[in-house]
Order: C-alpha cells, then sequence, then structure tokens
C-alpha cells in the first residue's frame, strides 16, 4: 500500500519544517510520498526545498484556497491513499502503518480520521463530527452544546456521546488529517473549490457517506495539532468559517430549511463578532525565559547547545515558564499525547534538525516561534 501525503502550506515555514521532519520517522516502514503544495507563501518556505529532497514542493502563483490547492495535489499523487495533513501538525511514527492496519480490516473505509489533541495535549473535538444540520450548528455556534457536552442531540455537532477513546464509523472528519481512498476521491470529483476554507472536509466526508463509504475515526495512532496555525486566525479567517458554513448548508439542505439557517447564520454572526473581541482584549503572553526541556535524550542535548541567548535551561518543572518536549524517533511526542493535557506547564515542541521551537497553547494569541542558533 503507498501513501501519498498532501500538504497545503502557506505561510507556516517553522511549524512545516517540524511536520516533515516527524514524517521522515513515520514513514520509515511504510511506502509512501509526500507532495507539499505551496499558496503562493511569503515567508521562508522556499528554504524548505532544499532541506527535503525527498518532498516534492509544488510553487503556486496564487491562492486559490485549500481545496484548489488539495486538488493539485491529488492531481499528481501516485499513492493508494491520499492523507491530506495540515502543516501545523506533528505525528507520530506510527502514523501511516496505523491506517494501513486499520483499513486493511475495513474494506468498507472511504476515509479515516485520527484523534487530534492541541498543543496543551488536549482532546480536538472536531476529530470526530456528526453531519452539521443547522440545528447541530445552530447549538455548536450559540454555546448550547458545551452545556450538554454528552448528550447525542444538542452535541450532535462534536458526536459528544461517543468515547473518543474508541474506534467510530462518523459523519465527518476532519481535513486536517484525513486520508482517503484514492478510488473514492477521484469517483466523487475531490474537494468542492467552491469552499475556499472550511467545510471542504465536511462535504467530502458526507459525499463519501451518501457513495455508500465509511468515515472511520481511529484514537490510535494521535496526532498534535497546532489549531489554527495554518489559517490566519483573524478577521478574513473567522469570515472564511461561517461563509463556509452558510454555503454548505445551502448546498446540502437547499431551501428546506430557511428559517433555521436564517437563524445559524445569525448566529454565526454574533459568534464572529464575539471571538473577535475576546481577541482584541487578550492581552500579549509574556515572553518565556526558563525552559524545562522534556523527552528523548539525544533531541534534549541538541536543544542544549542551540538554546536562544536569552534562554536558560531549568532544572525542575516549577522553576521553568515553558515546557519543551523535545523529539528524536518520535517516542516524546507519544508521552506527551498519552499524558492526555494533565501537564499545566506551558508547552512548545523541538524535533531535532529543526531550526525553531513551535508551540500553540491558546488559540485566541496564536502560536509561540522561537528561533534557534
Amino acid at each position: 500500500m503507498l501513501f501519498s501525503v498532501i500538504i497545503v502550506n502557506y505561510n507556516v515555514a517553522p511549524w512545516l519544517e517540524q511536520c516533515l521532519l516527524t514524517l521522515r520517522l513515520a514513514a520509515g516502514a511504510q511506502r509512501c510520498e509526500v507532495i507539499v503544495v505551496d499558496n503562493a507563501s511569503h515567508d521562508e518556505s522556499r528554504l524548505l526545498e532544499a532541506r527535503f529532497p525527498e518532498v516534492r514542493f509544488v510553487w503556486l502563483t496564487e491562492n486559490g484556497g485549500f481545496a484548489k490547492a488539495c486538488n493539485a495535489g491529488a492531481r499528481m499523487a501516485s499513492g493508494d491513499w491520499l492523507l491530506f495533513l495540515n502543516p501545523d501538525t506533528l505525528v507520530t511514527p506510527a502514523l501511516l502503518s496505523g491506517i494501513a492496519a486499520a483499513v486493511a480490516q475495513r474494506p468498507q473505509t472511504g476515509a479515516v480520521g485520527l484523534r487530534m489533541v492541541d498543543g496543551r495535549g488536549l482532546f480536538l473535538p472536531e476529530s470526530k463530527r456528526g453531519m452539521p444540520y443547522p440545528f447541530a450548528v445552530f447549538f455548536r455556534l450559540t454555546g448550547l452544546s458545551k452545556l450538554f457536552p454528552r448528550n447525542s442531540v444538542m452535541n450532535h455537532y462534536y458526536l459528544g456521546q461517543l468515547d473518543p477513546q474508541q474506534k467510530w464509523p462518523v459523519d465527518i472528519l476532519a481535513g486536517a488529517c484525513m486520508a482517503v481512498r484514492r478510488q473514492v476521491f477521484e469517483m466523487l470529483g475531490g474537494f468542492d473549490e467552491q469552499f475556499f476554507m472550511y467545510g471542504e472536509d465536511i462535504d467530502l466526508s458526507w459525499r463519501i457517506r451518501q457513495a455508500g463509504w465509511e468515515n472511520l475515526y481511529l484514537p490510535q495512532p494521535a496526532i498534535v495539532h497546532f489549531k489554527g496555525e495554518s489559517a490566519a486566525g483573524d478577521l478574513q479567517s473567522n469570515r472564511h468559517f461561517y461563509e463556509a458554513m452558510v454555503l454548505f448548508s445551502k448546498k446540502h439542505f437547499g431551501d428546506r430549511l430557511k428559517t433555521l439557517q436564517w437563524l445559524q447564520q445569525q448566529a454565526a454572526k454574533l459568534a464572529g463578532g464575539w471571538r473577535l473581541h475576546r481577541r482584541s482584549r487578550q492581552q500579549p503572553a509574556a515572553v518565556s525565559r526558563h525552559w524545562w526541556l522534556t523527552g528523548e535524550a539525544a533531541a534534549i542535548a541538541s536543544l542544549e547547545k542551540r538554546l536562544p541567548a536569552y534562554i536558560t535551561a531549568a532544572k525542575t518543572a516549577a522553576s521553568a515558564d515553558r515546557r519543551v518536549v523535545c523529539i528524536a524517533q518520535g517516542t516524546g511526542l507519544e508521552a506527551f499525547i498519552a499524558e492526555g493535557g494533565t501537564e499545566k506547564c506551558p508547552t512548545c515542541f523541538y524535533v531535532m534538525g529543526a531550526n525553531y521551537v513551535t508551540g500553540s497553547d491558546d488559540r485566541r494569541r496564536g502560536g509561540e516561534l522561537f528561533r534557534l542558533k
């Protein structure tokens, strides 16, 4: 079985670098090709081409959106399975072998999604989702779903009644890490390019279900997703999200639920305004000075030699203002995911060989970034 890993990049070179380094570890025993489609970035992304000769880089001259770039990468791919992966992710060594083992036992599977945790180690509920009927989206946007997190009706959007530690067939998978059987992807015509950013994964997942295939959610292997780094998180990003929800509703429900769709649109506007208000009031995070280095010994030793001048290595968690998980062969990342977010010290990550330490503990502030010597 050959995997084609397709990554759409836009101005997140430091996160992409670490993602590709962890992919090298995952590709060890499993046949794969890696294609990076760049949506006209203007950062240091082009410098990565020389560092990763095994990766095929495609440099687009304009940003036509996530769905369009994914489709462009898929046309160049030759794998039996197309794994669409966000650049702001860290993957474990079992990524590809775990997916391969799962689908070998379930020939009806058309797509696979994985359990994702954020930069704090907390489960990301969008890893598994139900069909976003207008009432489900309304409950989610108004915050009512949070009052009843395990209710199958009030929290249908995130399938709150399903244990995230178990394997499930679900309606919707997340495009941040979504493996699609090539035969199914081509049969359905790929991602709908009407969706510029957000919503394209929901639309494709539902069309896979409608075509009679299964969307499989796997709790293991899991990945880290620095939610929001590959999107700007600004007004434009929020607008794309809510426009995508409305577009999906109109496409799949038409005019049958006009009143509920109107309520959904109003809730989307209110939610977007509230999020931007909260972000504008957020104080900048204090720059960390004392790092507690955990993880794999080889990576810790590597990082100690490259610490920025203003950083000192703390001896204990109590004396640190930042924890850095150091990854060499992948066991450090696996241990972090297994913690389940119990460690309270803010966390960043270093993959041995990378030029940056990255992290994302607060979704409203965006990610942290430290350049190394």
